[in-house]
């Protein structure tokens, strides 16, 4: 704005110096032949004053216009300067960002790998309990054909008894056997009572254990998936801004 305004008091000084020495020579021409020299001589002289005046004016406004020039350029390539220098600090610091990101995306990617180990790891697990699922099984038919067999114990005791009881003296022996055979099939008998219900609460937590293990297998696949997702995105970004510098 200092630049315009200067301009035009130049521009106006120079026009009016203009106007009054063309004013001036019609002033003499007229003068000459209306007025007494005299007065005329003097009236030149004033005009010459003024224009002197007006030259010098004109000097210090040419002046004051260049230092405005200088300044104003000082100026501006101090500020081209300040914006160059916050544009390389905001690109440095941007590049940093970007390879602090990258490191992190590289940190996490190993996560994630670290996870999906995780995860086969509890795939590993299901095998396990799909195995000893099976393995309680089993032991629940076996515990089944031993209480069979000590039903049968307990019949075979019960009708030795009897036998010994019709041989009278001569079946004494045998009855204390048979009695015998028939305490230890009663407590086989309770013994496989106990042993089926320990295979029960197996199963139960077994099974408990088992689809808790499912869940949180299924819940970290699907964590690790959105994690690879994500870091995939940021990655492609990080490549597109690269691209764009």
């Amino acid at each position: 704005m200092n630049t315009t305004l200067m301009l035009t008091l130049l521009t106006g000084a120079i026009i009016l110096s203009l106007l009054l020495a063309w004013r001036m020579r019609s002033l003499q021409a007229s003068l000459r032949t209306m007025v007494p020299r005299q007065w005329v001589e003097e009236s030149e002289q004033n005009a010459q004053t003024t224009i002197e005046e007006l030259k010098g004016r004109i000097g210090d406004l040419e002046q004051q216009l260049q230092e405005t020039r200088r300044q104003w350029d000082s100026r501006e390539r101090a500020l081209i300067g300040e914006q160059q220098l916050r544009l390389t600090s905001s690109q440095s610091q941007a590049s940093q960002v970007q390879t602090q990101i990258a490191g992190q995306c590289g940190t996490l990617d190993r996560s994630i790998v670290e996870l999906r180990n995780v995860g086969k790891t509890y795939e590993r697990w299901h095998a396990s309990m799909d195995f000893l699922l099976g393995h309680n099984r089993a032991m629940h038919n076996k515990n089944d054909e031993f209480a069979s067999i000590v039903r049968q114990l307990v019949i075979v005791a019960l009708n030795a008894s009897i036998e010994a009881a019709r041989a009278g003296a001569m079946g004494r022996g045998f009855a204390v056997v048979a009695d015998e055979m028939r305490s230890l099939s009663v407590r086989a008998e309770k013994l496989a009572q106990d042993f089926r219900s320990s295979l029960y609460e197996n199963d139960l937590i077994t099974t408990t254990t088992f689809q808790d293990m499912q869940a949180s297998g299924k819940m970290i696949v699907g964590a690790v998936t959105g994690l690879e997702l994500q870091n995939r995105k940021i990655l492609n970004l990080l490549s597109e801004q690269d691209v764009a510098a």
